[in-house]
């Protein structure tokens, strides 16, 4: 896929991240639009300079780096049994199923035209914008605890 530019952003050899099953074909092809951050404190100039965030992992419990592409209004890409994250793509993103093939992921991404701006629209962004207010989160969670602090449930 020339007409993109990859970038892998965290570990990226047998050290960092062992067991990569696909590190020793990148050794062999060193693709020119492929690059690779290693691991960093700070993805976020990265995030920025970015049009679509695909995260490839399929088991990842409850990925937040969903979350923060989404904050950046990205395009966010992942799989159905990533955990916490598959709700917030199934609504604010794209959510892949069962096994996609690398040649279904070229043409998921090939039809998001760029510039990638209308993807997330205003409204979806102040929803999810709303709905992943710390401040708000953090009140609903007080006023629960107070609830079961005050009629506590007891189970034998």
């Amino acid at each position: 896929m020339p007409q993109f530019n990859f970038l892998w952003i965290g570990p990226w050899n047998k050290k960092e991240a062992p067991g990569n099953i696909i590190l020793d074909d990148y050794e062999k092809s060193r693709l020119t639009n492929f690059y690779v951050t290693h691991e960093t404190s700070n993805p976020y100039p990265y995030f920025r300079l970015s049009d679509i965030f695909v995260l490839t992992s399929r088991e990842d419990p409850n990925p937040l780096v969903v979350m923060e592409a989404l904050f950046l209004a990205k395009v966010c890409i992942g799989f159905s049994g990533t955990g916490g994250s598959k709700d917030l793509l199934n609504r604010f993103g794209i959510l892949l199923h069962g096994e996609i093939t690398v040649k279904q992921l070229i043409s998921i991404i090939e039809r998001i035209t760029p510039p990638f701006t209308g993807f997330l629209t205003k409204e979806k962004k102040e929803l999810f914008m709303k709905e992943c207010d710390l401040a708000l989160i953090a009140e609903k969670i007080r006023k629960e605890i107070s609830v079961i602090v005050k009629h506590p449930v007891i189970s034998i």
